[in-house]
C-alpha cells in the first residue's frame, strides 16, 4: 500500500483545540509531511469519515469522549462500512474509560472500536492487559505498544528553585488534586515542602473545595497558564508530581511534556508512569510521598535516550509497520 492516504479523527483545528495540547496537531503533521491527509467536513465529527472514503487508513483518537448519540451511531455504522470496504482502521487507545463518570456512550464507542479496528495502538504497555481484561484475548492480539512521542528534544535549563513540588495541568476530578491537598493537610511531615498547584479549573465548586483544604505551604494558581509561564514554573521546581487516578488513565501527554525539563518526576504506579522505569519514581499511595528525597539526582541519560528514540518524525514508520 504505497502512497497511502489517511483520515485522522478528530481533525485538528486551532479554533477547536483550545486546551494547549498539541498532540493531535503533531500527530497529524507527522503523517502530512510524507502522505496525504483527507479532512473534508471535519465540523461534522465522526460523520466526516463518509466524506473521506478515498483514504486507505483511518486513525481514531479519544473515542471515549463522544457524548452525542448521532456521533456514536455514525461511528458504529462507519466502522461496519469501512470493514466492508476493506479499509484499515487504527484505534489509538489513550484511556481505560471516559473521564466523565457514567458516560455510557463513550464506553459504547470504545467497545465498537475494540471490535472493528484492525489495530489498537497504545502508549502504555498496560494497554494490552486492559484490552484483554475488558474485551477478551482475541481482541488483545490487535494491541501494539508504541511509546508516546516527545514534543521536542530540547532540554530546558533549571532556574533558582521556588518550589519543591509542582502539580500542573487542567484541574479535573480524575487527577486526584482534592485528595492530594487533603493528604497534605493531615500530614504534618509534608508541611515543610513548598508546593505549587497550577492549572485551569472550570468547576468552581471543585476549585472552592480545593481552596478550603489548602495549607500554608501550598500555592494554588487557578486559571489558564500560558506556556511560557508554565515553563518558568516548572524550571523553578525541583520535582514534578502527577496525582492521577489509574482507573481511567493509561498514558499522559503531560508526563511526556515534562521530560524536557530534566526534573525528578513522580507518578502513580501504573500505565505510562510505570513504563518509564528509572525516569519516574512511582508511588502506590500518597503516604509513599513522605519517603522521597526531592533533591535526588535525575536520570538525565535515560531521559535523553527516550527523547531521541521517540520523536514525532519516527511515529509514521512505527504505525505503518503494523500495516505491513
Amino acid at each position: 500500500m504505497k502512497n497511502r492516504e489517511y483520515y485522522i479523527f478528530p481533525f485538528y483545528s486551532k479554533q477547536r483545540n483550545l486546551s494547549g495540547n498539541t498532540y493531535l496537531k503533531q500527530f497529524t503533521d507527522s503523517f502530512a509531511s510524507t502522505s496525504k491527509i483527507n479532512d473534508k467536513f471535519g465540523r461534522y465529527g465522526v460523520i466526516s469519515l463518509f466524506f473521506n472514503l478515498q483514504s486507505q487508513v483511518f486513525i481514531f483518537h479519544w473515542l471515549e469522549s463522544i457524548s452525542k448519540k448521532k456521533q456514536a451511531f455514525a461511528l458504529f455504522v462507519g466502522f461496519v462500512f469501512l470493514r466492508l470496504l476493506n479499509k484499515k482502521i487504527i484505534w489509538v487507545l489513550h484511556n481505560k474509560r471516559p473521564h466523565k463518570e457514567d458516560s455510557h456512550l463513550g464506553e459504547f464507542c470504545m467497545g465498537v472500536a475494540a471490535r472493528f479496528s484492525n489495530y489498537i495502538v497504545c502508549h502504555s504497555k498496560e494497554g494490552f492487559l486492559f484490552v484483554k481484561d475488558t474485551y477478551g484475548e482475541r481482541i488483545a492480539k490487535k494491541v501494539s505498544y508504541i511509546p508516546h512521542p516527545v514534543y521536542h528534544t530540547q532540554i530546558h535549563k533549571s532556574e533558582e528553585y521556588k518550589w519543591d513540588i509542582i502539580v500542573w495541568g487542567n484541574i479535573l476530578p480524575y487527577k486526584n488534586i482534592l485528595e492530594f491537598v487533603k493528604f497534605i493537610k493531615k500530614t504534618s511531615e509534608m508541611h515543610n515542602l513548598n508546593i505549587l498547584i497550577c492549572g485551569n479549573c472550570k468547576d468552581e465548586e471543585y476549585a472552592k473545595e480545593i481552596e478550603n483544604n489548602l495549607t500554608s505551604n501550598i500555592t494554588f494558581i487557578k486559571g489558564f497558564i500560558k506556556e511560557e509561564e508554565l515553563k518558568k514554573y516548572i524550571c523553578q521546581s525541583k520535582a514534578l508530581l502527577f496525582t492521577y487516578k489509574l482507573d481511567s488513565v493509561l498514558s499522559s501527554g503531560s508526563l511526556i511534556y515534562s521530560l524536557n525539563f530534566n526534573k525528578l518526576i513522580i507518578g502513580p504506579d501504573g500505565g505510562a508512569f510505570k513504563d518509564l522505569g528509572e525516569i519516574v519514581i512511582c508511588y502506590e499511595n500518597f503516604s509513599d510521598l513522605q519517603e522521597i528525597d526531592y533533591s535526588r539526582e535525575v536520570c538525565s541519560n535515560d531521559i535523553k535516550l527516550y527523547l531521541a528514540k521517540n520523536t514525532w518524525e519516527l511515529l509514521p514508520n512505527k504505525i505503518n509497520s503494523l500495516l505491513e
